[in-house]
Parts: C-alpha cells; sequence; structure tokens
C-alpha cells in the first residue's frame, strides 16, 4: 500500500506541476497567464475624485480635462480626457502594492486608502508606448496618476456608449493636438555619452552625457533640442539619469542615479553601490525603459586597473550590487545561447584558451550597437585576474521587446553604407520618414523616400569626440508633440 500511495502521490505532483508556467523576471510584478485579464476594466468609469501628490506642479487645465469626465474602454478602444485612440493595446500584470508605488511614485499606498498586499494594473498603450497604467483597487474602483494627480474613478456600467467611437472618430488626437497639422510625426531621444580616457600618469577623466530631441513633420522641419545627463520614457513618465562622483575613504567613487524628471526636489531615488577600497568609474553602455548596462571600471590607489566589469540592472532596483542574467531576460534560450556563445569564444581563442575561467559568469553581459541594431556581448575574465586582459564574446541571440520596444532598420544596412561608406551606426523611424545616421565625428539626419536614403542630409549635428550613442526612444504621431513639451 505504502508504495501505491507514493506513487499516486508522485504522479499528482507531476500533474500539477505540468500545469504551471514560468514566473517571468520582473522587479515589481508578475505577468499573469495563460488566463486573459487584460479587458477586465472593460466598460464605462466616472472620474469622480483626485488626490494631488506633487504640490506646485498642478495645471487647472489638467484637472478640469480629466475630473467629472469618463472613461471609456473598449477592445482596442480608449476614451479618456476628450482624448480619443484607437488601435489600442492592453497588458495586465499583478503587482506588489509597496514596491509598485515606491518605484513608480515614492508615496505609500495607505494615504491613497490602499492597504493590499497585491494589485491589478492594466496598461493601456499606442505603437509600443504607454497612455496610462489603470490601477484596480477595488471591484468596481480604478486609479492613475497624471501630471502630479492621482485621479479616482467608479464603475458606471460594463458597456462603453454606443456611439461613443462614431462620435468621436474625427478627433482621434485628442484635444490637445487638435492644433497640429495630421502629416506624418516621428521624434527621437538620442542618449550621448563620451569616452573616457586615461593620462599617463593613470588619472581617469569623466564621461559627459547629454540627451538629443529630434522632431519632424513630414520628413521636413527638423528640430533638434539638446540636455545635459540623460532624458529617458518611462511608464511612470519622464526620467532622468546622471553621474555624480563621491570621495568615498580617499578613493574616487562615480555613482549613477535616476530620478523622476522635471521637479526641483534633488532627491536620489536610486544609487548604485560605492566601493570603499578602490577608485571607482562607470559607464552606461545602454539605458531603456526598464533596463541600465553599465561598464564597471576599479582601479587602486597606484591607478592601475584592478578589474573592468559589466553589469546590467532593472532601472527599478539599480541599488543592488548583484546584476541580472541573461535568463532573467530572455527566459532560458537566452541562457542556452550565452553558454553556447561563451563556450565557443574560449575554444575560438587557443592563444588564451588556458588563461580563461572555464565557468561561465552568467551576469558578465552588457548591450552595444551592432550593424545597426542592438546587441549582447559577454565578458570572459582571465584566471589570473591579469586586469589588462579579458576577452569579450557576442552573445548570438537578439535582445526581445522586454528590453527595448523598437529595433529595426526600415533602410538595409548595405544601403545605409552605400549612401555614407563612413557611417558606424544608424537608427529608422517605424514610421519609415527619417532616418539618424552616425559617423565618427557627427549626426545626421535623412529622409527616407520608398525604402532608401534621402540625396543629402536634412540636419547635422556634430558629435564631441567618441562620443557614442547609449539610448534610442522613438515617439510618433501625438506622442511627439507631447515628447516636446518635455524639451520645452
Amino acid at each position: 500500500m505504502r508504495k501505491i500511495y507514493i506513487i499516486i502521490m508522485s504522479f499528482s505532483l507531476i500533474v500539477i506541476l505540468s500545469g504551471c508556467n514560468p514566473i517571468e523576471f520582473k522587479s515589481t510584478s508578475k505577468i499573469i497567464s495563460p488566463e486573459n485579464k487584460d479587458l477586465m476594466i472593460k466598460g464605462k468609469w466616472y472620474i469622480d475624485d483626485y488626490k494631488i501628490m506633487r504640490h506646485g506642479k498642478v495645471k487647472n487645465h489638467k484637472l478640469n480635462k480629466y475630473l467629472n469626465t469618463y472613461i471609456q474602454i473598449d477592445n482596442n478602444f480608449l476614451y479618456v480626457g476628450g482624448d480619443v485612440y484607437e488601435d489600442v493595446k492592453y497588458k495586465y500584470r499583478r503587482v506588489n502594492t509597496h514596491n509598485y508605488f515606491f518605484n513608480h511614485s515614492e508615496i505609500n499606498p495607505k494615504g491613497l486608502g490602499i492597504d493590499k498586499d497585491e494589485l491589478e494594473v492594466i496598461s493601456a498603450s499606442l505603437e509600443g508606448k504607454v497612455l496610462y497604467e489603470y490601477i484596480k483597487y477595488d471591484e468596481n474602483k480604478l486609479m492613475f496618476f497624471s501630471d502630479g494627480i492621482c485621479y479616482f474613478a467608479s464603475k458606471r456600467s460594463n458597456l462603453i456608449d454606443k456611439d461613443v467611437r462614431q462620435s468621436y472618430s474625427n478627433n482621434t488626437m485628442g484635444e490637445e493636438t487638435q492644433d497640429i497639422d495630421k502629416n506624418k510625426r516621428s521624434g527621437v531621444m538620442i542618449g550621448l555619452r563620451s569616452q573616457r580616457n586615461q593620462s599617463e600618469n593613470g588619472d581617469i577623466n569623466e564621461s559627459g552625457y547629454r540627451t538629443l530631441w529630434i522632431s519632424s513633420t513630414d520628413k521636413r522641419d527638423i528640430k533638434i533640442k539638446e540636455k545635459p545627463n540623460i532624458i529617458f520614457p518611462r511608464i511612470s513618465g519622464f526620467w532622468e539619469l546622471g553621474v555624480k562622483k563621491d570621495l568615498v575613504n580617499g578613493y574616487e567613487n562615480e555613482t549613477v542615479y535616476v530620478k523622476t524628471y522635471g521637479y526641483k526636489e534633488d532627491k536620489y531615488i536610486r544609487d548604485y553601490f560605492k566601493d570603499a577600497d578602490n577608485n571607482i568609474y562607470r559607464n552606461v553602455n545602454f539605458i531603456s525603459n526598464d533596463y541600465i548596462a553599465l561598464e564597471s571600471i576599479k582601479n587602486d590607489k597606484n591607478k592601475s586597473i584592478v578589474s573592468d566589469e559589466y553589469v546590467v540592472l532593472p532601472l527599478d532596483n539599480i541599488q543592488q550590487e548583484k546584476g541580472l542574467k541573461i535568463v532573467d531576460i530572455e527566459g532560458a534560450e537566452g541562457k542556452v545561447v550565452q553558454e553556447k556563445s561563451f563556450k565557443s569564444a574560449i575554444e575560438s581563442n587557443k592563444d588564451l584558451k588556458s588563461k580563461l575561467e572555464t565557468n561561465l559568469n552568467e551576469e558578465s553581459f552588457t548591450v552595444v550597437r551592432k550593424n545597426g541594431h542592438w546587441a549582447f556581448k559577454g565578458r570572459v575574465r582571465l584566471k589570473s585576474n591579469d586586469e589588462k586582459l579579458f576577452l569579450d564574446y557576442d552573445i548570438k541571440i537578439l535582445p526581445s521587446k522586454k528590453l527595448i520596444i523598437y529595433d529595426e532598420l526600415k533602410v538595409p544596412w548595405n544601403k545605409i553604407k552605400e549612401r555614407m561608406p563612413e557611417a558606424l551606426d544608424a537608427y529608422t523611424s517605424p514610421n519609415s520618414d527619417i532616418a539618424i545616421l552616425i559617423s565618427k565625428n557627427s549626426l545626421f539626419v535623412y529622409s527616407i523616400e520608398n525604402g532608401e536614403l534621402g540625396e543629402r542630409p536634412l540636419k547635422k549635428v556634430k558629435l564631441n569626440e567618441e562620443e557614442s550613442v547609449i539610448m534610442a526612444e522613438w515617439a510618433l504621431d501625438e506622442f511627439v508633440y507631447k515628447w516636446d513639451k518635455v524639451f520645452r
């Protein structure tokens, strides 16, 4: 009987486990699959209350836009604040309440009357960009944030008004963009980092960071604006990344910080760890909506490099010392490809093979540009810890949309090189209307005509010496107008 009991229990356990799906890694939430709850907030909601979260930044017209109005949500459709959006994609996730509010708003959820461990969040996106995040905190209650205000809405119906789509079909841009022409609009935020160098006496200079905002209307009227540091979009609004230098026990320590952009308070809400026994310098190799790839360079009191390491971190937990693994971002397939690429790199470098570490460090990777695309690169250290030698290798898997939403070339790389042989990198708009080409010393804006680059560049921007791109985030159509306001 005991054997039969063990067999039955083992079989039951196998059946139960086989029905479970692996949980996708995310610092503050987990994706619920396969149950489809994306439209659990479908229907008509009335915005009946609000709470100001950031005093001094609230504009009355924003209050008037949302308060005492309806949100109407249907398949691929959203009406909110007088704005109408078609082809909307909805995504559902369950989040830890405390982590979600701290990471997105730095507020205590109990101050909003929420005393639950987990919440349901539904994001509404258009062309890969998040329009709103709706937080379902009760069966018939929603809240969402906009411009420093938290709005509360009560459900009035499971269905939207029958004629709402037809009534507003001529106003898909929303009231804020009615005065803008209907020509194709594209814009891109380009993050740039200048290369650091080490002098003969061992001193290492600082890297500089800046953001270019390049916008276009119908392949003309090209506008280019600039701001210091890296300004980048997130679900919760625009954020800013910078690097500051401190002295710790007589050693120089560079700290990468990120914070919400546009507010006077200078509180670092994320702060990467410090090292008290070495000088440490940090290069930002890549940044997207949710991730950052860093290169940490340590040198000792004699200014000799003792390590040069890669690390990828979630922006919502940038202070953690331990980096992510590719499996955290790309799943099991990413891990398999990383292992194969690692072994292939060691086998193909026979001169170094006996000196290299044979155990894969899954956390030692970064994100770089290669032939017009973002790509993964791994690093192998030497067994002897010789600070001057290491091996970088390509990890042959394309980054998924979890890492970077848009990474396509509307003009083939070979055609780009034909037009500009000195081009080192290129970025093209999802609208297929403009292209950004990078050479050693300049950035060029080209129009795209029938899949071909225009004969001559529309604009040219001089780059600083050895300046490289670490971010490219695109905005289309009405988002161009909204992103432009950030740079105004």
